[in-house]
């Protein structure tokens, strides 16, 4: 599907974040708008080899090793049963 109006790209700015497991981060900005819409979409990246890009390598080790868990605990199940209610119509 294509659209007719075009997606406006703003400058980049640099933003700063203090991450509480790697520290500081520093990570490009960019925003892509839609102004017809007034949606707008911000794309966070680090500059490859430096220490934000390391450190954003590091996270995503990090967050795979967490998915990976076994959902062994009470508490575990319970977030389960959360996120997948059972159904309770009646018959």
């Amino acid at each position: 599907m294509r659209h007719d109006h075009e997606i406006g790209i703003r400058p980049h700015d640099v933003k700063h974040f203090n991450h509480p497991e790697v520290g500081a981060l520093e990570l490009t900005c960019q925003r892509l708008v839609d102004p017809g819409q007034a949606h707008s979409l911000l794309v966070y990246t680090a500059t490859p080899g430096s220490e934000s890009y390391e450190k954003l390598q590091v996270l995503s080790v990090i967050e795979h090793r967490r998915s990976a868990k076994p959902l062994g605990t009470r508490t575990a199940a319970r977030r389960q049963r959360r996120r997948f209610p059972a159904d309770r119509r009646s018959f």
